[in-house]
């Protein structure tokens, strides 16, 4: 073994190799000394790497033993720095290429802030090797009880044991810090809470895409609520009937709120506001590339099915105008009182929040209710076996998530509405 106590000569040895390395070679050599309790402490971890459902042989632990056994002290330090920096990359960012997150848009900074080089350098001068990478995992509450559920799920329950895997990766995919109030929406769950300061103010049950028009996973700030919007209709659902409806019984979409302008290929069209306006009586306004909105829906009959997939894209809310109060009252300074006489006026009107709501718009396959208890969702896009796939395979760590593309896989045509 070495390095059992590292004095001035090994660290003067460790300075000379490095001052007499090529340049190119000094590029990645050490900066600090591992210490014997320090390697202990990162091959500890690399063992219990499976807790997080991540795969130890990923890291290596072979090539650090043996780096060990050689007594090299380069040796020791340059495979204990890339398998700690490799490790700070995968618990922060998550372990799932680019290529294996189907539709998932939302960016996280978490590298930003949690640099693994500083990390190194202040876990390695302060001994701190296993509580630096801790520090690293994400902290909303969930991860830690998917975490403690894997460790009491048989190793046989495999396909228990793949969920929690995949759902623990998702929320290192997320940023660790949500903002002390946000929207999160859960698309195999149908439901979406608002939280604030850690707490659930409030659950809605809601409608998400079908799986030919599927909802993607993004993260956008709202500005506002809007009541009483107009609809505009993309051309991907005139196409499917409203415009044959306009040619043939016009009065029949008047009487639906239905104005248009133009005919043929340069027909337009919007719903006026109205109870009965696909939208509802509230969308918030929630700009974004892709043409995803939370909004109200005439269709209230789905929010009592148990598998909402019925949209475009859009997520329509359950009690949507008792959702548009909440946030009138707690982020545009007005009540219950003003937003009925709006929607009551018939007119489109757009108040705007104090600061933005970050809105995230996750899928997660397994969560907790309100309980405590681990529950599963179905997977309706199939979007859990490429992770699967994925942290089963030899990792491939060319492939960053920042690598992530933000060009949408669907036009906005399909995703209004």
């Amino acid at each position: 073994m070495i390095l059992k106590k590292t004095g001035l000569a090994g660290m003067a040895a460790l300075a000379f190799l490095w001052m007499t390395a090529p340049v190119a070679a000094q590029e990645d050599a050490p900066r600090l000394i591992w210490t014997d309790a320090d390697t202990g402490q990162l091959l500890q971890t690399v063992k219990q790497a499976g807790s997080m459902g991540l795969n130890p042989r990923d890291y290596q632990p072979e090539a650090l033993e043996k780096a060990i056994s050689s007594g090299d002290l380069y040796a020791v330090s340059s495979t204990a720095n890339r398998i700690f920096s490799q490790l700070v990359i995968d618990i922060r960012d998550g372990r799932t290429p680019a290529s294996a997150r189907r539709q998932w848009y939302i960016r996280d900074d978490d590298a930003d802030y949690l640099y693994a080089q500083w990390l190194l350098d202040r876990a390695l001068s302060q001994h701190s090797i296993a509580s630096a990478l801790k520090a690293v995992e994400p902290i909303h509450p969930d991860y830690a009880a998917l975490k403690a559920e894997l460790d009491r799920t048989p190793a046989s329950n495999k396909v228990k044991r793949n969920t929690i895997r995949v759902n623990l990766d998702r929320w290192r995919w997320l940023p660790r810090n949500l903002g002390k109030r946000y929207i999160l929406v859960n698309v195999p769950e149908f439901k979406l809470r608002l939280v604030e300061n850690g707490k659930t103010i409030a659950t809605h049950r809601i409608v998400v895409g079908k799986s030919k028009t599927p909802t993607p996973q993004l993260d956008v700030k709202a500005q506002g609520v809007i009541l009483n919007p107009n609809w505009y209709v993309p051309r991907s659902i005139l196409a499917e009937g409203l415009g044959h409806t306009i040619r043939t019984n016009p009065a029949a979409a008047r009487a639906k709120g239905y104005a248009w302008t133009g005919s043929g290929s340069s027909l337009s069209v919007r719903q006026l506001p109205g109870p009965r306006n696909a939208l509802g009586q509230m969308k918030l306004d929630m700009r974004n590339p892709y043409s995803i909105f939370i909004h109200d829906t005439p269709s209230k009959h789905l929010f009592e099915r148990s598998v909402r997939a019925f949209s475009h894209g859009c997520i329509r809310t359950h009690e949507a105008v008792k959702f548009a109060k909440l946030l009138a009252q707690r982020y545009a300074d007005k009540n219950a009182a003003a937003v009925d006489a709006i929607l009551a006026g018939r007119k489109t009107t757009r108040l705007e929040f104090a600061e933005a709501l970050p809105i995230y718009i996750s899928y997660f396959t397994a969560s907790f209710d309100a309980a405590g208890n681990y529950v599963s969702f179905k997977d309706i896009y199939g979007r859990d076996r490429p992770v699967i796939q994925s942290l089963d395979k030899t990792a491939d760590h060319h492939l960053k998530p920042d690598q992530l593309s933000l060009v949408s896989e669907c036009s906005a045509e399909k995703q209004n509405g």
